[in-house]
């Protein structure tokens, strides 16, 4: 039957981060009066009173529920179904591309048209760009990607420049239902939605664009899927409300200013499966007091911790540590399970403060060059003097 009065429900419920624990035990529209109790707690809703909102939606004793009123009548204004003539498409290899919406509120994208026996398979790059009425948006089981359009990129110095994506600028988006079928998340797709205070994304995501989550200043935490391998450039930049993040073993890069400016955050740990870290990564993160830094990271590009706190306090192995010499946060240098704090030798920003490692504080090869000079002078210099006393 499908997920299309479980997803309307739970839309009306204010619950439509749980509908990824339906959907991943296969509870659809058909078994929706049959719940139990015990049933909504074994896949895994905890919260005694969100349980209750459920049973009383659609669950005990309830023989059918197509009548029944919305309980909260704060959203009783979402519609169980958004007319077809408010979406704009394209039919594609077989497949449906969103590309417009033109309606507000609480919306729930349909997984195929009357007028095409095709299914929906895309969310177009400009989908629903700049729409400031949009409040909650449902995506039906069998999206796969949402599409990017022209991309931004960030600079050297971490400046960005804006890029374009489906979301972009839902000023209004409060929440966001992403369906097991998604493996992709644009460029920019959710750029500057600064209501969305939280998402669910599922294990099925592989790739996180650039800019992602650009600028979503609501956003407060975030659960990165295991199936994640690369977190995009500026895909967190501006999330000032982000106070934790949770990074798995799969990631194994960081981009360019991925997380620059989420002034909440207060510490990360980076798995162990991390090779890179991009430039600007973590630069503004004024709140952030420790970072461990694990041994599989061989690159961390320029800037990656400026402008953070003088009192932030990194854990790094024993191959980074010359990189760190001179930084003026406080450093601390694993040796085993071990970890052992080595001097601050210099408060220069301009040097390693920036955590630059294209710049050394200590050139051996330049040293060498200097002491054979003086040397030489020195030698040329008694050679001399002698020279004139025998004479």
């Amino acid at each position: 039957m499908g997920y299309t009065r479980l997803q309307t429900h739970l839309s009306q419920l204010d619950l439509l981060k749980l509908l990824p624990l339906f959907e991943a035990q296969g509870i659809d529209d058909a078994v929706l009066a049959d719940l139990t109790d015990s049933d909504l707690r074994e896949i895994g809703i905890e919260r005694l009173g969100d349980r209750k909102k459920i049973l009383k939606a659609f669950g005990e004793g309830s023989s059918s529920r197509e009548e029944e009123k919305p309980v909260d009548v704060a959203v009783s204004d979402a519609p169980r179904t958004t007319p077809q003539d408010q979406f704009t498409y394209d039919a594609q290899n077989g497949e449906i591309i969103i590309t417009g919406f033109t309606g507000k509120g609480h919306v729930v994208v349909p997984d195929k048209f009357d007028d095409l026996d095709l299914p929906v398979r895309v969310i177009g790059e400009k989908a629903f760009k700049d729409n400031g009425m949009l409040v909650s948006v449902v995506l039906p089981q069998g999206i796969t990607r949402i599409d990017s359009g022209y991309s931004g990129y960030f600079g050297e110095d971490g400046v960005h420049y804006e890029g374009v994506g489906a979301f972009r600028k839902c000023s209004s988006l409060t929440s966001i239902t992403i369906p097991n079928s998604v493996t992709s998340m644009g460029d920019w797709a959710f750029y500057g939605c600064t209501g969305l205070t939280s998402i669910t994304i599922p294990n099925s995501v592989t790739s996180m664009g650039d800019g992602a989550f650009y600028g979503c200043t609501g956003l407060s935490s975030i659960t990165i899927p295991e199936s994640v391998t690369s977190i995009g450039d500026g895909a967190f930049d501006g999330c000032r409300g982000l106070s934790s993040i949770t990074i798995p073993e799969s990631v194994t890069s960081i981009g360019s200013s991925a997380f620059r400016e989420c002034s909440s955050l207060t510490s990360i740990t980076i798995p162990e499966s991390v090779t890179s870290i991009g430039s600007s990564a973590f630069r503004e993160c004024s709140s952030l007091t420790s970072i461990t830094i694990p041994n599989s990271v061989t690159s961390i590009g320029k800037w990656a911790f400026k402008d953070c706190s003088s009192e932030l306090w990194i854990e790094i192995p024993p191959h980074l540590a010359s990189r760190f010499e001179g930084s003026r946060f406080k450093i601390s240098v694993r040796n085993g399970k071990k970890s052992a704090p080595i001097s601050k030798a210099s408060t220069d920003e301009e040097i390693l403060a920036r955590i630059d490692p294209t710049k050394k504080l200590f050139d051996v090869e330049n040293y060498l060059i200097f002491v054979g000079a003086a040397l030489m002078l020195i030698t040329i210099v008694v050679i001399c003097v002698a020279y004139a006393r025998t004479t």
